[in-house]
């Protein structure tokens, strides 16, 4: 009798134990998400800034601006392959679907990109080479 109420004890206290122990373990996963997020963001756009490379983009939808903040969505080819992005805009503007704009996008990560507004592709035909321009082209 001795040894099953120290069993159970033991049983109340472990689990006592996991459950702080299981708290602390997602309170510390969130944090970590939150902070981590902006972080890495900010770094992948400082190395943009120093490291990109240039491509054409196309915008091909802009979201329903009743539910939230409109985005762009768009497309780019980049080392043979077709990627999409998405850049929230302040107002919400047609004129910008079906228009092609420069896209800055990283070497290393050809998934990180950004379309530059302020600047659309103004010549009809452009070659893009495989791995894009290290400049923009005039």
């Amino acid at each position: 009798m001795l040894l099953f109420s120290k069993l159970r004890y033991a049983m109340k206290y472990n689990d006592k134990i996991l459950n702080v122990v299981y708290t602390t373990i997602i309170i510390v996963s969130i944090i970590v998400i939150l902070i981590y997020k902006p972080l890495l963001r900010k770094y992948k756009l400082n190395k943009l800034e120093h490291e990109g490379v240039y491509t054409i983009g196309y915008i091909y939808e802009i979201s329903d601006p009743i539910r939230s903040t409109p985005f762009i969505s768009y497309y780019y080819y980049i080392n043979g392959a077709k990627l999409k992005g998405i850049k929230p805009i302040e107002k919400y503007r047609d004129e910008f679907v079906g228009h092609k704009y420069y896209v800055k996008t990283l070497r290393g990560d050809f998934s990180f990109s950004e379309i530059l507004l302020y600047k659309p592709v103004k010549k009809k035909y452009l070659t893009v080479p495989l791995y894009g321009w290290e400049e923009l082209p005039e």
